[in-house]
């Protein structure tokens, strides 16, 4: 994170880090982590972590949200890592993306790993 502010022309951040936490059987969290391990999948294969079949990726959603509302707990996300200046400038969290977003709340697809800044302006 650090050096994507650096490559940017931005001063070093105040880094913070967070910890999406969900439960209940409305959360959303389990929607993002069977998503995100179907992305991952082919690579969880590749490194012979688990198969396909062991997954069962199509239920996996549901697995998750009976698991932990039967047991009243809370599912875990990986963490966040967020990085801020003193102007409120961020770099964008999105997946792979370098591009470093001057008070820019949604960024146009097309800007998305362009690795150069980008101001509330354009």
């Amino acid at each position: 994170m650090i050096a994507h502010f650096h490559d940017a022309g931005l001063k070093q951040p105040t880094m913070l880090c967070e910890i999406p936490v969900g439960g209940g059987p409305d959360s959303p969290i389990y929607a993002w982590m069977a998503l995100t391990l179907r992305s991952l999948l082919p690579q969880v294969e590749k490194i012979g972590a688990a198969t396909a079949a062991e997954i069962d990726i199509d239920t996996l959603e549901d697995r998750l949200r009976n698991a932990v509302t039967a047991v009243h707990g809370e599912a875990l996300c990986p963490l966040q890592f967020c990085g801020v200046d003193k102007a409120l400038k961020y770099i964008c969290r999105s997946s792979g993306c370098r591009t470093a977003c001057f008070g820019v709340r949604r960024i146009p697809r097309s800007l998305h790993n362009s690795g150069r800044a980008i101001t509330s302006n354009e």
